[in-house]
């Protein structure tokens, strides 16, 4: 595969972005697209549509701001360098961009988002400044790129592409399951309407309710108040130091923010869930991963038997009042003691293993998913450079 040198400046206008005056808010929530760095930090696929916020025609006139079509390259240059989108409409971005606007005669612009995205090490060390490092438009415009015939970049990037569209359907297939899991909880359990004998919504064909004078609400007849840690096991496993992740580690760690890194060692080998115990995100839920650590800022919370599955106290406990078991004000945290004793409904056991023989399979399929992504993020990252490099035959059919 032969390759032509070019400078970033020849296959590409360098667009800064600006933000109008934040005081006026007739500048804000118009139809202008506009993108911060902070609307590309949690971005799971290759496009954007649109950011948290919009600009009026009046905002956008008032600064330096500049439209970009279409299909130009969003990076962000600063606070952090490297975040990339394709953005799939017309916007503008704040100052914290250098924006690509592509010459689609040199380049492709899938290929060039894989490119820079590979070659993100370099672009990070074009930055200067003392306070953050920022990449100047003049430092990116020197910028070498090495491009092969747009044919060959055409299909690198649709190997690339291909392998990114199926990530991003299982990610889609995930939060469906995850709203169908969380819809079948809210109906059985809040409104009630779980299977009766008959097979008929309890609540809505008539089903006894019972005022339960703890819970201060009508419950189904033979549910009861219970508390948190009689219904559940809970408690808090080892944790480990930061300076014993390990990069490249066969196992993930979880902490009080989800995911903090590698180990060469699990603690569990089930999926657990796990409730942030300290910080500042107390009572944030993660669903782990079998064959995980989970360290000792998450608090593990099982069901105490076997007539129903985890997932179940998954999707009760933001149903309960979790922030008045929280203490501290300087560094929040939740102790078992406390978790323990918030108070919760105790469905019929009859209830809970149909309710567990509904959800498990959506659960089990989530987890399948999650791994089937994670393999083809793993073959996508080490397909990259090869491609890139030319080290790779494509098949003429592509």
């Amino acid at each position: 595969m032969e390759l032509r040198k070019y400078k970033l400046k020849d296959i590409a206008e360098i667009v800064n972005g600006a933000t109008p005056s934040s005081s006026n808010a007739d500048y804000y929530d118009g139809d202008v697209i506009w993108f911060t760095p902070k609307d590309l930090s949690d971005q799971k696929t290759k496009y954007i549509e649109k950011g948290e916020r919009n600009l009026t025609l009046k905002g956008y006139e008032s600064c330096s701001a500049k439209m970009l079509p279409a299909y130009s390259i969003l990076m962000s240059s600063r606070a952090p360098i490297g975040l990339l989108s394709i953005n799939v409409n017309p916007c503008c971005t704040n100052q914290g961009f250098k924006s690509l606007i592509l010459n689609k005669e040199i380049c492709d612009v899938d290929y060039l988002y894989y490119y820079l995205k590979y070659h993100m090490p370099e672009v990070e060390s074009l930055g200067s400044g003392t306070t953050f490092k920022e990449v100047s438009k003049v430092a990116l415009e020197s910028l070498e790129v090495n491009l092969p015939s747009l044919q060959f970049q055409s299909k690198i990037a649709k190997i690339l592409s291909l392998l990114d569209d199926k990530i991003s359907l299982n990610r889609e297939i995930n939060r469906n399951l995850e709203a169908l899991a969380k819809q079948l909880y809210d109906y059985w359990f809040v409104q009630f309407d779980f299977p009766n004998e008959e097979g008929k919504p309890y609540k809505s064909s008539g089903g006894k309710m019972v005022w339960n004078e703890k819970l201060k609400r009508d419950i189904p007849k033979g549910w009861e108040n219970t508390t948190l840690g009689d219904f559940c096991e809970m408690y808090q496993p080892q944790t480990i130091g930061t300076n014993e992740l390990v990069s490249n580690g066969l196992y993930r760690v979880y902490g009080a923010n989800g995911i903090v890194g590698r180990y060469d060692k699990y603690n569990h080998e089930e999926s657990e869930i796990a409730m942030a115990c300290r910080g500042n995100s107390c009572g944030v839920l993660n669903r782990t991963m079998p064959y995980s650590w989970i360290t000792g800022n998450a608090m593990v919370i099982r069901m105490r038997n076997n007539d129903c599955c985890n997932e179940f106290i998954k999707q009760a406990l933001p149903y309960m009042n979790i922030a008045g078991a929280i203490t501290g004000s300087g560094q929040p945290q939740l102790t078992r003691e406390n978790l323990s004793a918030v108070s919760c409904i105790k469905p019929m056991k009859t209830i809970l293993q149909a309710f567990s023989n509904k959800v498990t399979p959506i659960v089990s399929f989530q987890l399948q998913l999650t791994l089937e992504n994670e393999e083809l993020i793993k073959q996508r990252d080490e397909l990259l450079p090869l491609l890139m490099n030319g080290q790779v035959s494509l098949n003429s059919d592509l």
